[in-house]
């Protein structure tokens, strides 16, 4: 079964996310909330792209 990715604002993108993984929008903030992005970066410190084409 598909779904919609809206991405229009912060409650839309939580909720079509949360469609997508099967959960609710409070399991998945947790979820994200407990990603150290700290321990990400360092465990590869090479990312292919500027923060501007990661913002945008």
């Amino acid at each position: 079964m598909g779904f919609v990715l809206n991405c229009s604002g912060r409650d839309n993108t939580l909720i079509a996310r949360s469609k997508g993984f099967g959960c609710t929008v409070p399991e998945l903030e947790i979820v994200l909330l407990d990603i150290d992005l700290e321990k990400v970066f360092t465990a590869d410190p090479y990312i292919p792209k500027t923060a501007n084409q990661l913002l945008f």
